[in-house]
């Protein structure tokens, strides 16, 4: 029904184009190639129903959809209200999505399937999930997804994730992205989230420098609320990730999640302000080894949030945890989670974070979000280099919206 104020006079819009630009290489054969689309506005276009996105599926259409294309560029676009994600890659290789606006969209933002050395950087996507709720703000997709970079993003309000990577290939680069109020419809998920169905592959990617707030996983048993997100979530069998640089807070589950991969690296973090547990080291199935958690600082005010929760941890090629900043503000030590760990000191006597220390990292003003660390942080001593908050979020395309934080709008209600 139209609204009040509603006249005569007022815009009516009924999409019937569901994509605007569809463009496509003869594929195996010739690819569309140096193609630039710039400086444009594309708004309120139509959907349908599955689309791609039923179930677990992550969509499969753009408004600008890209087959087997090569060297195309889409920049300085402004994407409204659209049904579809705002831009498909599928196949080809070497495209780039910059310094667009992708706002109100009924899907996700930008969508990579099987396209490799892509570059989607200084974008700002956000109202994401407004019809579909299982998407990201940009997804890579598929085996072939390698070599590409998603950089200086800012990523809010979205139904599901802000960067997802399905069984994406190798030697992709996730930085210095700002993703904020993410997981607002849908449980068991992440701000930034990888699955892998291959036990043993190792991607050799990374995922550094990002800032990561207020992964919410929101969902319900019946009339029950129930929660569960990552700020950054390693799912199923993700391996060979080099976790680095990041900052999360306010996330309901924990900062980080290992799995079940193989040789994930997640050093030189900041963790804070978990509702129910700061990490999850679930050894799934059996199937870690070679994990690192390194030279990271955990930092929570909740009273009743663990340090860290684990399945079995029995022998020490699973993982290694050692030289970590660890405070949890007003306890003389820092509660254990499920895992069979009676105390942190019984933690720290089978071997794990030996030579971490427990005090406050002294940051330079938690209340207001500001984590910097002040010189005398004992941080430094366990070898934390500084992370630099200035080159995080886009460079060019700033985002000036007054963001909403929703952590504070389920906490503490979520943490009891």
């Amino acid at each position: 029904m139209p609204k009040p104020g509603f006249t005569e006079k007022s815009e009516v819009i009924a999409p019937t184009v569901k994509r605007i630009f569809d463009i496509q290489g003869v594929d195996g054969k010739e690819p569309v190639t140096y193609l630039r689309l710039s400086g444009l506005i594309l708004r309120c276009t139509d959907w349908e129903l599955g689309d791609g996105s039923a179930g677990y599926g992550m969509g499969s259409d753009g408004v600008v959809y890209l087959g087997n294309a090569e060297g195309c560029v889409v920049e300085n676009c402004e994407f409204r209200n659209t049904g579809k994600y705002a831009v498909c890659i599928k196949g080809g290789r070497r495209n780039r999505v910059e310094g667009c606006e992708i706002a109100h969209s009924g899907s996700g933002g930008v969508l990579i399937l099987d396209s490799s050395g892509n570059t989607v950087t200084d974008n700002h996507v956000h109202h994401c999930g407004e019809g579909y709720k299982h998407n990201g703000g940009v997804v890579l997709q598929g085996p072939q997804s390698s070599g590409n970079t998603v950089s200086h993003n800012a990523i809010h309000d979205t139904s599901r994730y802000g960067i997802s990577l399905k069984n994406a290939g190798s030697t992709n680069v996730v930085e210095y992205n700002r993703v904020q109020n993410t997981n607002l419809e849908t449980y068991d998920t992440g701000g930034i989230e990888v699955t892998q169905g291959n036990r043993d592959f190792r991607s050799g990617s990374v995922i550094r420098g990002n800032l990561v707030a207020d992964t919410i996983g929101y969902s319900s048993a019946g009339d029950k609320p129930c929660f569960m997100s990552w700020g950054i979530y390693l799912d199923s069998f993700a391996g060979g990730y080099e976790v680095t640089g990041n900052i999360t807070y306010r996330n309901s589950h924990g900062g980080i999640m290992l799995q079940g991969g193989k040789d994930n690296r997640v050093t030189n973090n900041i963790f804070v302000d978990s509702c129910q547990m700061q990490g999850l080291l679930a050894n799934y199935i059996d199937n870690s080894r070679g994990q690192v958690l390194e030279r990271n600082i955990f930092y929570w005010t909740i009273p009743d949030a663990v340090l860290y929760a684990t399945g079995k941890l029995v022998i020490p090629e699973v993982v290694r945890v050692d030289r970590n900043l660890i405070y949890q503000v007003g306890a003389a030590e820092p509660r254990m989670g499920w895992g069979g760990w009676t105390s942190f000191a019984d933690w720290q006597a089978r071997g794990f974070d030996k030579h971490s220390v427990y005090s406050d990292p002294l940051f330079a003003d938690p209340a207001k979000d500001d984590y910097a660390l002040r010189p005398d942080s004992p941080a430094f001593k366990l070898g934390f280099v500084p992370i630099d908050v200035s080159k995080i979020g886009p460079v060019k395309r700033r985002c000036s919206c007054s963001i909403i934080p929703a952590g504070p709008l389920f906490w503490p209600r979520e943490c009891e």
